[in-house]
Formats: C-alpha cells, sequence, structure tokens
C-alpha cells in the first residue's frame, strides 16, 4: 500500500525507524529503498548499527538500493 502512495509518503516513514520493534524498523527501510531520497539515506545510516541484524541487513540494502537509482541514467 505505502508504494502505491508514492515518493511523497517518505518523509511521514522516517520517524518509524526508530520503533522499538525490529520487524517495523527492517519493513520502514524496505520501503524507504524503493522510495527514499537523500534524506532517507541520512535516517537509514544508524540503522546500519542497530541491535538487530535483520535491520543493519534492510538498512544497508535500502542504502544501496537508493543510491544506485540516484546514479542510475534518466533517474532522479
Amino acid at each position: 500500500y505505502l508504494l502505491e502512495l508514492g515518493p511523497s509518503i517518505a518523509p511521514q516513514l522516517l520517524s518509524h525507524l526508530q520503533e522499538p520493534e525490529a520487524e517495523i524498523r527492517v519493513r520502514v527501510a524496505e520501503v524507504l529503498g524503493l522510495l527514499g531520497n537523500d534524506a532517507a539515506v541520512a535516517a537509514l545510516h544508524p540503522l546500519t548499527q542497530d541491535r538487530d541484524r535483520d535491520v543493519i541487513e534492510a538498512a544497508t540494502r535500502a542504502i544501496e538500493r537508493i543510491k544506485m537509482r540516484k546514479h542510475s541514467p534518466g533517474q532522479g
């Protein structure tokens, strides 16, 4: 559902990266990886040091995805 809302939803998701439940942080990181921008990268970076391994992996993948999209021809 969040993906259907498009990139405009990304800023509203950033605060959810602080949720106590790891599964929520993982899912938000995944969505931000698909919709996020430089602000999302900055917000995701602390999660690369999270206490939960799944969160670390999701945040790392999300950051890589955003950076790849940013540097791809024809992308913003």
